[in-house]
C-alpha cells in the first residue's frame, strides 16, 4: 500500500487496474483460443482461392501453377502453364470483363474437413466497387455489389489440401 500511495492513487484504484489488466488478458486468450484472431482455415482457403484466381485473370499461368499442389501439377501434365493457358482459353465466360474482376472474388461458403477444403463454384463471386456521384448529395459515392463469378471448375468446385500451414489447390 506504500507504494501505490508513493504513485498518487489509493490502494482501491491498483486493485481496480490490476483486475482490469487480468480480465484483458484472460479475454485475449479466449480470443486466440476461439481462433478470432488467428487466420481460420476457411479464410486461407480464400486467400489462396483468391490469388489463384487472381493470376488466372492476368493470364499468368505460371504463377497460377504455384498454387497448385504437386500432384494435381503431374495430373495437369508436363507443363502445368501451358494446360492452365489451354484450359481457360476455350472459356467464352472468361471474357476480358470477367478476367478483370477476378481481381477482387470471395468465396461465400467455404467447407473444411480436418485438411481438405471444398468451395463450389456457385460460392464464388466477385466483389464490384464503383464510384459514381450521388443523385441528392452530388458527392461521390462508392458502392459495392457481388456477381457470382463463372464456373471455372466445369462443375467440379475447387479442393485444397492442408499441408503444414499451407493450402494447395488439389482439385479443379
Amino acid at each position: 500500500m506504500e507504494r501505490t500511495a508513493r504513485l498518487g492513487i489509493g490502494p482501491m484504484v491498483a486493485v481496480v487496474v490490476i483486475l482490469g489488466l487480468l480480465s484483458a488478458a484472460a479475454v485475449v486468450a479466449v480470443l486466440n483460443a476461439l481462433g478470432v484472431w488467428k487466420d481460420s482455415d476457411e479464410a486461407k482457403v480464400n486467400i489462396v482461392l483468391g490469388q489463384y484466381l487472381r493470376q488466372i485473370g492476368e493470364e499468368n499461368y505460371d504463377r497460377a501453377c504455384g498454387y497448385l499442389a504437386d500432384s494435381l501439377k503431374a495430373e495437369l501434365g508436363g507443363d502445368c502453364a501451358a494446360t492452365l493457358r489451354q484450359r481457360y482459353a476455350g472459356l467464352q465466360s472468361l471474357n476480358s470483363s470477367t478476367r478483370d474482376h477476378l481481381e477482387n472474388v470471395d468465396a461465400r461458403t467455404v467447407t473444411v474437413n480436418g485438411s481438405t477444403a471444398t468451395v463450389a463454384d456457385a460460392d464464388i463471386r466477385f466483389e464490384i466497387t464503383d464510384t459514381r456521384r450521388g443523385e441528392k448529395t452530388g458527392r461521390n459515392e462508392t458502392h459495392t455489389s457481388y456477381e457470382n463469378a463463372p464456373d471455372l471448375t466445369f462443375g467440379t468446385g475447387f479442393t485444397l489440401t492442408k499441408t503444414g500451414e499451407d493450402w494447395k489447390i488439389t482439385g479443379i
